[in-house]
């Protein structure tokens, strides 16, 4: 299991900071001088992380009728 968090990074063109809403590690956050916004830390399967640190859910199928 490994954690993963949404993030903020500044917007230098903006001057300002935005929140990423997609879900990465925290040294994936670290490498691009993001933020962890700690309310949103979710313990996920390392599995489902891929190389970059980018955690991408597994896909839920409706159950067959």
């Amino acid at each position: 299991m490994v954690k993963v968090y949404n993030f903020t990074k500044g917007d230098p063109l903006a001057g300002e900071s935005v929140r990423v809403l997609a879900k990465y590690t925290a040294d994936a956050i670290e490498r691009v001088n993001g933020e962890a916004v700690l309310d949103t830390e979710e313990e996920v399967d390392e599995r489902y992380v891929d190389g970059v640190g980018k955690y991408s859910p597994p896909l839920v199928r409706p159950p067959e009728s």
